[in-house]
């Protein structure tokens, strides 16, 4: 008897353990709590900086932590008054919004107390902002390392023309030594002051001006600069004069009367430009991507079969990427378009994207096919090629023609949508119309005649 009341002591002591054990399991704890404040912060900095704002309403221990958010930066003052379903792009701010957004931004900036600011972005409407305002954020931004500065200002032309841009005054900011990149849109920097910036700047590895006026002379000098993108306003008629021993990309939009030197860029390999390519052909041996955008191959282009002779056309030795944005197949484009895949050898992936007309001039005709055919060309390292703006029979003669001279072509992507909407918000819109529908049923026929890997989009 004895024995058995032993063991059924020893029984329940062992239950009751086993209960004890559980009931700590299923005891609810709040874990994210026990997490250390430096994973808390990390998890904190995926996330947009209105969402990690609103993370100090968790707990006494949330409430500070967004202030070491460690991401991006993002402040949209159309975000901060409408969702995205509502902004139909005709919406014009009061003046308590615009007060409200411009607190918002102060807030963040001011409370920042992160090691450094990875990226400030800023997209705000200019009408009724004050530009001391933008000064105190770029000047707050560079106080606290901030390593990247994205200003993009909209103009409302509806409110007041001609609009005022942003003037940006290098006297006004001091402790650039942290930036690496920086992105002005719609703003006015004169070549003084971006020199000013490059100056002090000893990081800077990125710059990219879009829209920006008061630019009619630019001197650059750079040690540091990787990349450079000058989108310029077609009113300011510039003179560009570049030293940048680093420079690795550079993308610009000339007007009609402007002047390039490139001076020192020995390691440039990336360009992208719109209208004539000739202002970089004295760097032609040593690019390796080139994009080209509305082009004019030479200043004799038009001259159909003297330029296919390829007299104006140095060699792209090393050139294996090439992208021509909106260009009109006619017989005077491809007579240009041909001469410069002669002059690259090496090119292994061809873009194109072609614009689209029902005007029957904007086709290449039958001389000029058959005079193709018989200069027997053959661009031997030719492996992909993309069609965007698909359009038609004309199209069709064109790929046809490229593949049978490009032995090792094995990738073809043919692409019925506009180039307009490629990219854009509303390319589905792009996607929707009749004209779409109908060149990609004749794409999907046509594929079927080709010997390699072809993809319809």
């Amino acid at each position: 008897m004895n024995n058995n009341k032993r063991n059924l002591n020893i029984n329940l002591t062992k239950m009751n353990s086993k209960k004890r054990k559980l009931n700590v399991l299923l005891e609810p704890r709040d874990r994210i709590n026990e997490l250390p404040e430096e994973i808390l912060v990390d998890i904190i900095s995926r996330l947009t900086i209105k969402q990690a704002v609103a993370t100090s309403l968790i707990s006494t221990q949330w409430k500070h932590l967004w202030k070491f958010h460690s991401g991006r930066l993002c402040f949209d003052d159309h975000e901060a008054i409408l969702d995205d379903d509502d902004y139909d792009g005709n919406y014009i701010q009061t003046e308590t919004e615009k007060t409200k957004f411009v607190d918002c931004v102060n807030h963040v900036l001011r409370s920042y107390q992160g090691v450094s600011i990875k990226e400030l972005e800023i997209n705000v409407d200019l009408q009724g902002l004050s530009h001391n305002v933008i000064d105190e954020w770029i000047q707050i931004a560079l106080e606290k390392n901030v390593q990247s500065i994205m200003l993009e200002f909209r103009l409302d032309f509806r409110l007041v023309y001609p609009p005022t841009s942003y003037v940006f005054l290098m006297k006004s900011h001091c402790g650039f030594g942290s930036l690496k990149k920086l992105f002005f849109k719609a703003a006015s920097i004169s070549g003084d002051a971006l020199q000013s910036i490059l100056d002090n700047c000893s990081n800077l590895e990125e710059l990219k001006l879009l829209f920006c006026s008061s630019l009619q002379v630019l001197n650059l000098s750079s040690l540091s600069l990787k990349r450079l993108n000058l989108w310029l306003c077609e009113y300011d008629p510039t003179d560009i004069k570049i030293y940048a021993p680093n420079l690795l990309s550079f993308t610009w939009t000339p007007s009609t009367t402007s002047k390039l030197v490139l001076e020192s860029v020995p390691k440039l390999r990336h360009v992208h430009l719109c209208g004539f390519w000739h202002h970089i052909r004295n760097h032609h041996s040593q690019l390796q991507e080139l994009v080209l955008e509305c082009v004019k191959f030479s200043r004799n282009s038009g001259k159909g079969e003297e330029n296919e002779g390829n007299n104006d056309i140095p060699e792209l030795s090393k050139l294996t990427r090439l992208t021509i944005k909106y260009m009109y197949l006619n017989d005077q484009t491809f007579c240009d378009f041909v001469a410069f895949l002669r002059a690259a050898p090496s090119l292994e992936d061809f873009t194109l994207e072609l614009l689209f007309s029902d005007d029957n001039d904007i086709k290449i005709s039958e001389e000029t096919w058959t005079k193709f055919k018989a200069k027997n060309h053959c661009f031997k390292n030719l492996k992909k090629v993309k069609i965007a703006g698909f359009g038609g029979v004309n199209d069709v003669e064109f790929i046809r023609n490229l593949f049978n001279c490009a032995p090792l072509l094995d990738k073809i992507i043919i692409d019925a949508c506009h180039p307009f909407y490629l990219g854009a918000p509303i390319e589905y819109v792009g996607r929707q119309t009749t004209r779409y529908f109908e060149a990609r049923s004749l794409a999907v026929e046509f594929s079927k005649s080709l010997a390699c890997d072809v993809i319809v989009v």
